[in-house]
């Protein structure tokens, strides 16, 4: 067995799974599996208990640690709550602990967990973030992937806060990097606006 999956089964939505790809020790020559029911109405629980997930995993060395791949997983779950820049923060605070890199994939999915607070998400950005993006991301061509990805998420993070002037500055931002903002950065602005009415509706 080459790998620790943690499964959180959700009563709704079938089966959300928070893998660690790079996981290579055998614990007890058997696959490790924790199977916790949920239901996705339950925000305030739901968040709570996919960092407790993170914390077991950092906490204790027998088990690999969490990779990108991870974080990913938990932010997927996290954003669809009401998440707020304390969420994003500790988010980040637990990745740079244990050294996963600020690719785009990561980036993207941890500015949606300031739900939002879409100033908050932009400070992040401006202050800590982007310097670790470029810091994690030597090849230009990573760079940019990452880069655009990144502002994708900002944009997202606008939609769901009903900041299109926000948006716009993202936009511009984006130019002086060197970044061509295309339909799918609009269709991110779009969707934060959808999963907005979506957990306003819910609510």
């Amino acid at each position: 067995l080459q790998a620790m999956s943690v499964s959180i089964r959700n009563g709704h939505h079938g089966s959300i799974d928070l893998s660690s790809s790079n996981a290579s020790r055998l614990i007890g020559g058997e696959l490790l599996q924790l199977d916790i029911p949920f239901f996705v109405n339950e925000s305030i629980e739901l968040v709570d208990l996919s960092q407790k997930v993170l914390d077991c995993l950092i906490k204790f060395d027998t088990l690999p640690m969490p990779d990108s791949q991870t974080f990913c997983a938990v932010a997927s779950i996290q954003q669809y709550t009401e998440c707020d820049q304390t969420t994003g923060y500790s988010l980040l605070e637990r990745a740079v602990q244990v050294g996963v890199k600020a690719d785009g994939r990561f980036l993207n999915a941890l500015f949606r967990c300031f739900g939002e607070d879409a100033d908050s998400a932009i400070n992040a950005w401006q202050t800590t973030v982007r310097s670790l993006c470029i810091k994690d991301n030597k090849r230009v061509d990573l760079l940019q992937r990452s880069l655009d990805s990144a502002y994708r998420g900002l944009l997202h993070v606008s939609g769901r806060a009903k900041r299109p002037d926000l948006a716009l500055k993202i936009v511009y931002a984006m130019k002086k990097e060197g970044l061509k903002p295309t339909e799918m950065s609009m269709n991110c602005f779009l969707a934060g606006k959808r999963m907005r009415r979506q957990l306003t509706s819910r609510g």
